[in-house]
């Protein structure tokens, strides 16, 4: 049996985009495959092929799979393919030449459920992600420039009161009474020498490891502007984050994602880290960040493996605000049930308190 020509990335590529977002045991579970082994980055078990596919029974458990890329070896035959070629071959069955309806079908299967045609062709394009496996070797010596750093400050976590006080009253804006308790929770600490002084660095983690940072300015323009003089206005960003040439990119993060539940009745979504942390103070955990003004493919996926019921779009009270709810809106709503929160002219969700946030998520 052989695939079509074109569709031979399927069977020897990266399929990391699609790994991300799959229960892998339920998966194998599911397919039938024998694993003896299932911890760590390379999990061995029987090769499906002579097991399932032939009805040969192994000997040995010497096949094996890279949990991240889903590439698969078969040490008996000294070749391999990868997890989604392995599902549509034991899918099919039939000995005829694998067709993209094949491919797309394993999909659902390996997905858990009937995705639509326009996701799948979103799953398909993320095939370039293949690389990045590659290009994560490259930015490790770099990373670790401004990571040891990070973690440095997380382990002692130095908080002024001149930092706790802008978390609750910020210079020029409504209150926003984040405590310092949240602050803690987040990992929260104040800069005060380098690049970052004078900010609050806020750490960004996900599946579990530091990926990245965000760092606000906690003294406001006109005093920065004071300690830079040979600086001027379009220099000033109250936020900061680790440069791209350091490896980190917001479009491959959700601020929040690690607090958050799978398969949760709703996920609340929001423009910046520290709107998540009042709504996580106020008892909303389901809430994530795009750190932005544009939800990326990438953060679209981290949202296809929350899986959540509903997504709620949280932005501030103005026309950003409801410029990054529309694009959001059109990027999500084949997929999930979208609720659009508009919040009044001139609010953003800091601002808001437990009872406040109930009722404006609550509204059909």
């Amino acid at each position: 049996m052989c695939e079509d020509t074109d569709r031979q990335w399927e069977r020897y590529g990266d399929i990391k985009w699609l790994m991300q977002i799959i229960d892998l045991r339920t998966c194998l579970e599911r397919l039938g495959i024998r694993m003896t082994n299932v911890s760590g980055e390379e999990w061995e078990g029987y090769c499906p092929d002579h097991f399932i596919y032939r009805g040969v029974e192994p000997s040995d458990p010497k096949w094996y799979l890279e949990v991240s890329s889903g590439k698969t070896f078969c040490q008996t035959e000294g070749r391999g393919s990868n997890l989604l070629f392995t599902c549509a071959r034991l899918l099919k069955k039939d000995g005829k030449f694998l067709k993209p309806e094949d491919c797309e079908n394993s999909i659902r299967f390996l997905v858990g459920r009937d995705c639509s045609e326009s996701e799948i062709a979103l799953f398909k394009s993320r095939n370039e992600i293949k690389s990045l496996k590659d290009k994560n070797k490259e930015r490790t010596t770099v990373k670790k420039t401004w990571e040891n750093d990070i973690l440095f400050g997380i382990e002692n976590g130095y908080l002024s009161s001149k930092c706790k006080d802008f978390f609750i009253q910020p210079p020029d804006k409504p209150r926003t009474n984040i405590r310092e308790e949240t602050l803690r929770h987040f990992k929260v600490f104040e800069k005060t020498n380098g690049t970052y002084t004078n900010r609050a660095v806020i750490p960004i983690f996900q599946n579990h490891g530091l990926q990245g940072f965000v760092a606000v300015d906690i003294i406001g323009k006109k005093k920065w502007l004071m300690n830079h003089p040979t600086l001027t206005e379009k220099d000033y960003k109250k936020t900061l984050y680790p440069s791209t040439e350091s490896g980190f990119f917001k479009k491959e993060v959700l601020f929040g994602y690690d607090e958050c539940e799978k398969n949760a009745d709703y996920i609340i979504i929001t423009e910046g880290a520290r709107e998540v942390m009042k709504l996580w103070q106020e008892g909303f955990r389901n809430s994530v960040a795009i750190l932005g003004a544009y939800l990326s493919d990438e953060q679209f996926m981290l949202l296809t493996k929350l899986a959540p019921k509903r997504l709620v779009l949280m932005f501030d009270g103005d026309k950003a605000g409801r410029n990054i709810s529309k694009q959001v809106k059109e990027k999500t709503e084949e997929l999930f049930n979208v609720q659009v929160v508009q919040l009044p002219e001139g609010i953003d969700p800091k601002q808001y308190c437990q009872k406040q946030i109930e009722n404006a998520i609550l509204i059909d």
